[in-house]
């Protein structure tokens, strides 16, 4: 896929299903969502504000790459190749985006000193801003050991639990707390 022009050389990667489903697409259907695929993570990046890390904290990940759709498994990878950092949780909750602010599920890794590494844009973030930016509200968490305990069991990166389908009244909660922090 091309490169969008606002984050630098960045490339997109597609899971093998997405790229054979995009094939089977109009070719005008396919160009709309190539480009919804290219703009993912864009606000974020573009409005969050980015964390200095150590660089053993960036080992492994590649600043220049976006995983659309991958936040599970690109957060799980993250968590099991960086072992040694103590305090480090893997996130699994709710993130929405604006315009329209639907609630969806997402994963992303905190880091000690209020970090957060998003997996699907391979960047780093101050906690703070990543809450804000992305209406962030976590819903689970976990240490390293029990995301590997969970991975074995399980057979896959997450989420683990059952889904999170909101109810009305969950909807309009959301809502409110996302109007709160705009």
């Amino acid at each position: 896929m091309p490169t969008s022009p606002d984050d630098g050389a960045a490339r997109v990667y597609l899971v093998r299903a997405t790229r054979d489903g995009l094939a089977k697409l109009s070719p005008g259907r396919r160009a709309a969502l190539s480009a919804g695929f290219q703009r993912v993570g864009r606000q974020l990046l573009a409005t969050a504000v980015r964390a200095d890390v150590e660089a053993g904290w960036a080992d492994r990940t590649w600043p220049r790459r976006r995983y659309p759709q991958q936040c599970y498994p690109r957060t799980v990878k993250y968590v099991v190749d960086h072992p040694d950092i103590e305090g480090l949780r893997l996130v699994h909750g709710v993130v929405s985006h604006a315009p329209r602010f639907v609630p969806l599920d997402h994963a992303w890794v905190e880091l000690p000193g209020d970090v957060v590494f998003d997996g699907v844009v391979q960047a780093f973030f101050t906690r703070e801003s990543y809450y804000a930016v992305m209406a962030a509200l976590p819903m689970d968490t976990y240490t390293g050991p029990e995301t590997r305990r969970l991975v074995a069991a399980h057979g896959h990166p997450g989420p683990w639990n059952a889904s999170w389908v909101p109810t009305p009244a969950q909807l309009a909660a959301y809502a409110a707390r996302v109007s709160r922090t705009r």
